[in-house]
This record gives C-alpha cells, sequence and structure tokens, in this order.
C-alpha cells in the first residue's frame, strides 16, 4: 500500500524543493558555460583524434578517413551547441566566432605539440616544423567558417522554434 500513495501533493512538494534546482554536474555547468575551457577540449580532442586515427590507419583507408572526418565535424557542432545553448541567441553574434577561433588556435598548437613529439601526420609523412605555418592556416579558417555557419544555422532553427511554439501558444 505504500508504493502508491492516494495524494501526491506532498511527494511532488518533495521533488520540487529537492530536484528543481539542481541544474546538473556543477563541474559539467562551470565548463559549458567557459568559451575558454570548451574551445581546450574541443581543439585538442579533435587534434589528437585526428593524429591516432591517421597513424594506425594511415590515409589509404578512405572510408575510415571519412568516417573519421564526419565524427570529427559531429563532435565539433556538439560542443559548440553544448556551450551556445547556455547564452541567449544575441550574445551568439560574438560567442560562435571566437569559440571557432579558439578551437582553431587550440587545435593548431596541439599540433605544433604533436610535431615537437614526432606525431603529426601530414600527407603520407610526418610533419615537419616548415609544415606547420601551413597547416595552421587551413585548420583556424576552417574551424571558424564550421563553427558561423553552424551556429548561423543553429540559430536560424531556434528562433523559428521559438516562433512557431509562441504562435501556437496564442492560437490556444
Amino acid at each position: 500500500m505504500g508504493y502508491f500513495p492516494r495524494t501526491t501533493e506532498p511527494y511532488q512538494r518533495r521533488i520540487s524543493e529537492r530536484e528543481w534546482h539542481h541544474h546538473g554536474p556543477p563541474a559539467f555547468r562551470k565548463l559549458a558555460f567557459s568559451l575558454l575551457d570548451m574551445a581546450l577540449l574541443t581543439g585538442v580532442t579533435l587534434r589528437l583524434g585526428r593524429a591516432v586515427l591517421l597513424a594506425y590507419a594511415g590515409e589509404a583507408n578512405s572510408e575510415l578517413f571519412l568516417t573519421s572526418l564526419l565524427a570529427g565535424t559531429f563532435f565539433l557542432f556538439l560542443m559548440v551547441t553544448l556551450h551556445l545553448g547556455n547564452f541567449p541567441i544575441r550574445h551568439w553574434v560574438w560567442r560562435a566566432p571566437v569559440f571557432g577561433l579558439a578551437v582553431g588556435a587550440v587545435e593548431a598548437g596541439a599540433s605544433l605539440l604533436l610535431i615537437s613529439v614526432g606525431r603529426e601526420p601530414y600527407g603520407s609523412g610526418q610533419a615537419a616544423f616548415g609544415d606547420w605555418l601551413s597547416m595552421a592556416l587551413m585548420i583556424v579558417p576552417s574551424r571558424f567558417i564550421l563553427v558561423v555557419v553552424f551556429a548561423l544555422a543553429l540559430g536560424f532553427v531556434v528562433q523559428g522554434v521559438r516562433v512557431l511554439t509562441l504562435t501556437s501558444e496564442e492560437r490556444l
């Protein structure tokens, strides 16, 4: 009999007091709010993932290379969404480009570190310090453009859903 109470009010009060003010793990919330921390985590993960995959699979396996490229892009978009979702759309105007530049800069820095330990793949061989500038000039703009275009599309979707939601609520 104790499993099915006749009234749910005390139970609802306990839930509201205990869980409505809980916004998830504090460490993750701090991480998701921090532009630099999210960019650092994203850039290092993308670069290390690419280096490990190319070191063990090589560019000869084009299906695996394409899959890793798509997975890396999905991960980048996921991290952008996790970060931008904590802020109003008007803040995305500056946060998205800065996030893209920061991810690109961190990824270029991780590439430089991998070059210094001899683990950065480049073409069919290993990258040298002379290759780093051309790699960085490819990485930073591509991450910037990907993040800005994705944030723009995400902003249109979010705003569209808000408009549709408001219109449907006004009809009721």
